[in-house]
């Protein structure tokens, strides 16, 4: 389901071209953003340039110094995994509701390009926690 949606939205900016796309995945009402779950457009310096979650926020937002609870940094670990291929899954581990609960989260990434720029389109979710591993 995941994937399904970030390939519409990447196939979306390589066919109608940046400026449309991105206009039309800024809007929350896009059938590609179901319930919570958000299609995010980042650019290759490492700037969201789509965040459904903050529709209201004017000032750019950077994913370069990112790191999840590990200490990984999430967009070395985009750009790196997307180097020689187009998409990739990745696993960090980040808060999920009150900031102490720590909980694994699932991020589907594609790159894509159009209009000369290369964009990193995606999704995350929060796998279910097995009943036997819960606390």
């Amino acid at each position: 389901f995941l994937e399904e949606r970030v390939d519409q939205a990447a196939d979306l900016i390589a066919d109608k071209g940046k400026q449309i796309a991105l206009g039309e995945l800024r809007n929350r009402a896009s059938p590609l953003h179901i319930q919570n779950t958000y299609i995010t457009v980042t650019d290759r310096q490492g700037d969201i340039v789509v965040d459904p979650s903050f529709p209201n926020l004017l000032k750019k937002r950077s994913l370069i110094a990112f790191r999840d609870k590990t200490g990984r940094n999430i967009y070395a670990q985009i750009t790196k995994g997307l180097e020689k291929k187009d998409r990739m899954w990745l696993l960090y581990i980040w808060p999920k509701g009150d900031a102490s609960r720590l909980a694994r989260h699932m991020m589907y990434v594609r790159k894509v390009k159009a209009d000369g720029e290369v964009f990193y389109v995606s999704a995350n979710f929060v796998p279910a926690t097995p009943v036997w591993m819960k606390q």
